[in-house]
């Protein structure tokens, strides 16, 4: 399985500014219907989001250690956001070519470029 670190690294969003990238990944997370593997992706960020914040509050002692639970969220939400564009990745990446044809400059056109409103 390859790894992607960012969106730039997605050959689909490759040469592409970051507007760009983050429009046409949104629009392919979004979606209707969204692939099963997307559905499982959003399963897993949720149950990392729950562990993200339960367990530091019940370990730490909610209030009295705010900054830990505050310090936990933040790493937790931040793998579960990492493992989520990894689960979803490979179910997107067609989704996301369909899309870059969209945008991409046609000679039948006097835009240069045509970017679909957002979500």
């Amino acid at each position: 399985m390859k790894i992607y670190w960012s969106l730039k690294s997605i050959p689909e969003l490759n040469g592409l500014s970051k507007l760009q990238q983050r429009l046409l990944w949104r629009m392919a997370v979004r979606a209707d219907p969204p692939p099963p593997r997307v559905q499982m992706a959003r399963l897993v960020l949720l149950v990392m989001l729950l562990i993200a914040f339960l367990i530091p509050s019940r370990v730490a002692g909610f209030p009295d250690h705010m900054l830990s639970v505050m310090a936990w969220g933040g790493f937790w939400g931040l793998a579960g956001q990492w493992l989520f564009r990894q689960i979803s990745i490979p179910a997107l990446r067609p989704l996301l070519a369909m899309y870059r044809q969209v945008i991409e400059p046609r000679p039948d056109r006097d835009d240069t470029y045509y970017v679909p409103p957002a979500f």
